[in-house]
């Protein structure tokens, strides 16, 4: 599970699927976790061996930082006031969505 920088159809996410790793994220229509100029795509990705994949309830991204505006940033830099952030939210937390993975692991 993570930021693998690579969109869904390029090399580095082939590699995992030809090596039999399952996409846990691949049901979804139009997956995305990253807004970079108005462009929206998939950096964030889960994958499952074929043994976990059974035991995997769901997964999706939770999209809570990718939509929102730059002016709710995470960081202080360029001298933005500390005060407009309100911690107590998960919004914006990230430029990335997080990708949550829902694990049925008792025997």
């Amino acid at each position: 599970i993570g930021d693998m920088n690579a969109y869904f159809m390029e090399d580095p996410i082939e590699v995992f699927r030809s090596a039999g790793l399952v996409d846990l994220l691949a049901g979804e229509s139009n997956p995305y976790s990253y807004v970079f100029g108005g462009q929206s795509g998939a950096l964030d990705h889960a994958f499952a061996t074929s043994s976990l994949a059974p035991q995997v309830t769901g997964a999706l991204e939770w999209h809570i930082n990718a939509d929102e505006p730059p002016v709710l940033d995470y960081n202080l830099e360029f001298g933005r006031d500390p005060s407009l952030f309100d911690a107590a939210t998960p919004y914006r937390a990230s430029d990335h969505d997080p990708t949550l993975v829902g694990l049925d692991l008792v025997p």
